[in-house]
């Protein structure tokens, strides 16, 4: 199976030649709508997850190795406004403590991800789920 790669702009290609490792700590794109096919493919919705990506990669990097996928199943790209319109994300098993319950996903609005990761920088989400009562699901 060959690796494809998102580009900023939406276009996809052939991820070959890069470090093995630095392919694998990319957070995988999920549940895209896309036109074309192969180096012709286009992810609709990247428009806002390239600059989400980007943000929390180069100001959040500790939150960015955490996450292993972006969901697109409810980002509605240029109709970024729209009531529903979101970023999922699925965060990596086993790169939180064992001894509490894990955050499984985090879910950005498109309007609105820069305040959101802003106010999740802020937040002590480990003490969080520590408190009593707290569950994963």
């Amino acid at each position: 199976m060959q690796v494809r790669l998102v580009a900023s702009d939406g276009q996809t290609f052939a991820g070959s030649g890069y470090p093995e490792q630095a392919v694998r700590n990319l957070p995988e794109i999920q549940d895209y709508r896309a036109t074309g096919t192969d180096d012709k493919m286009l992810i609709e919705g990247i428009e806002i997850a390239a600059p989400f990506l980007l943000t929390v990669r180069t100001t959040y990097p500790n939150l960015f190795k955490q996450w292993s996928a972006v969901s697109l199943r409810d980002c509605f790209g240029a109709q970024e406004d729209s009531p529903g319109s979101n970023l999922r994300v699925v965060v990596r098993p086993g790169t939180q403590p064992m001894d509490r319950p894990a955050l499984v996903e985090i879910v950005f609005s498109t309007a609105n991800w820069r305040n959101e990761l802003a106010l999740l920088g802020r937040i002590n989400v480990d003490e969080m789920l520590r408190r009593p009562g707290t569950t994963s699901q």
